[in-house]
């Protein structure tokens, strides 16, 4: 080895884009210099995407595709770079810790070329529909084109929170989180992809994480003027804090947010956006202020002001998903206050309608597991309201399906913490409505199903161990209907 390519071993120590690079010279020491220099600029440029084909490489490089064909070829001779078959027969990535040093480095040393090539990797997916190919031309977007990205990634953001599978939406969040600790976007973007790693990470349960994120996403949207983004993080921080028993401060957060939609919604450029986050700012601020019996009529005017939104909506729009979910929701919340009142026919209505809107979605994309999740909770709020009315059969009946549709759930994720916690509900529903039938074998079927929710709250508490004053006074009464159950059981045994 010459002396020139030591110092270049030497420099290298420690740098992860540069060892890469020198390997480039090291293989292919023996052609000429400029064909050097080509693979040098295809492995930079592949370092770009998180893989890359002959099309793909062609793009960034500009080049003919046959060229970066055999570029590719060369490259997987040095080392440094994968086979990706899951992207196709020819797919290549650069391995994760070089990709990520080299975009580092040019973002350091040549933050224009590294804007290009986001550029033209953005505009080699762009077309591509797929939940992958969403997710890595908004990551090159956001890079390329910052304010195009913040907007293009609430978009995405609204979208599939809505409708969208969780596993799409978790890698959505990751690729973005992969932006963040890097720092190479600034401003209103990081503000959109800070709300969405939040979002990801009240999804798992990462209350500690909710927090810290959206403290800085919330100061980052009020220093950019992003004021749709400093209402949606009150939602979400409403949310978080709702999520662990903190009522009051969730109520604040969730007032604020109401002030600041009310406030969007008033100017004369009123969108249909603003038109939703306006009725996810009702039902939210109505639902929390109807748990208590002195504000629940209260609580119930925002929820029919939020409920008429939502069917001016879908009323606009009658086959968007989106806004069929809104009118679901609004509909199950009206019902949960109607049948807190008493009005337990109305509450009924509502909780049938929601139900069957659920229903019409799952038959769209029975996969979507997003759905399958509203579609359960809705028969569960169906089975309460027959166990009001003396149902007893139709409400097992409905609390079964609700058991059926969260146990497939976690058996295809266990570690999605809210569907442990429906779970737990779903076989203490089940326990209820078998109990109030009376005979010894229900309630022994009864006691199998308390003890089955037991078992997932012990799960949950290892999950997060900081569990809410409520959710232990849950577990609580559960243990104690158990311990009841046994008696009666036993009781009736000895007689």
């Amino acid at each position: 080895m010459d002396a020139e390519r030591w110092r270049l071993l030497e420099r290298a120590k420690g740098r992860p884009e540069l060892q890469a690079l020198f390997m480039v010279d090291l293989v292919f020491s023996q052609v000429p210099e400029a064909r050097r220099e080509n693979l040098k600029q295809a492995l930079e440029a592949l370092a770009i995407p998180h893989w890359c084909d002959a099309r793909v490489l062609a793009t960034l490089l500009d080049a003919p595709t046959a060229d970066s064909s055999a570029l590719l070829a060369d490259l997987q001779s040095v080392g440094v770079v994968d086979a990706f078959p899951a992207r196709g027969d020819d797919a290549l990535r650069a391995r994760d810790l070089i990709r990520l040093s080299i975009r580092q480095h040019l973002y350091l040393r040549d933050r224009e070329r590294l804007r290009l090539l986001s550029s033209r990797a953005a505009s080699a997916w762009e077309a591509d529909e797929t939940p992958v190919g969403r997710i890595e031309w908004l990551y090159h977007l956001l890079v390329a084109d910052p304010d195009r990205g913040a907007r293009e990634c609430e978009s995405i953001e609204r979208i599939w929170s809505r409708v969208a599978w969780p596993e799409n939406y978790s890698a959505l969040a990751i690729a973005l989180a992969e932006l963040e600790a890097a720092g190479l976007v600034l401003g209103r973007a990081r503000c959109e992809i800070l709300f969405c790693m939040a979002s990801a990470a009240a999804l798992r349960g990462q209350f500690d994480k909710v927090g810290e994120i959206t403290a800085a996403a919330l100061q980052l949207a009020r220093s950019n003027g992003h004021e749709s983004a400093v209402a949606r993080i009150h939602c979400l921080i409403g949310d978080s804090l709702a999520a662990q028993g903190k009522g009051a401060a969730a109520l604040r957060a969730y007032s604020t947010f109401l002030r600041l939609e009310r406030e969007l919604n008033a100017r004369p450029t009123e969108t249909m956006i603003e038109l939703v986050d306006l009725a996810t700012a009702l039902n939210r601020v109505g639902s929390t202020l109807a748990e208590d019996e002195k504000t629940r009529e209260q609580g119930l005017e925002l929820l029919q002001e939020g409920f008429t939104v939502c069917e001016r909506m879908h009323t606009a729009e009658p086959d968007n998903p989106g806004w069929k979910l809104d009118l679901a929701a609004a509909s199950s919340q009206l019902g949960k206050v109607l049948r807190r009142l008493g009005r337990s026919e109305e509450a009924l209505v509502c909780f049938e309608r929601d139900l069957s809107i659920c229903q019409e979605l799952v038959a769209l994309d029975p996969f979507n597991s997003t759905w399958q999740r509203d579609l359960g909770i809705a028969y569960n709020r169906v089975g309460v309201a027959r166990l009001d009315s003396g149902q007893v059969s139709e409400a097992a009946a409905a609390q079964q399906q609700y058991l059926k549709i969260f146990e497939a759930l976690v058996d295809n994720d266990g570690t999605n913490f809210e569907w442990l916690r429906e779970l737990a509900v779903a076989h203490w529903s089940v326990g209820i409505a078998m109990a109030k039938g009376g005979g010894a074998k229900e309630k022994g079927e009864a006691l199998r199903q308390m003890k089955a929710a037991n078992e997932c709250f012990n799960e949950l508490h290892e999950i997060s161990p900081g569990s809410t004053a409520e959710w232990v006074k849950d577990h609580r009464r559960l243990q104690d209907r158990i311990q009841e159950l046994e008696r009666e059981i036993g009781g009736s045994d000895a007689a």
